[in-house]
């Protein structure tokens, strides 16, 4: 969501934040399916 522009808050237990090179793959795959447009 927070990269939608929407606040979506913290991850709850059990789950654990994205690192930054997993974000950046994140958003390269989301890119790359269409689901997020480059900005």
């Amino acid at each position: 969501l927070d990269m939608l522009g929407y606040y979506g808050g913290p991850v709850r237990s059990p789950l654990m934040d994205l690192g930054e090179s997993e974000r950046q793959t994140l958003r390269q795959v989301l890119v790359e399916g269409g689901l997020l447009s480059v900005a």
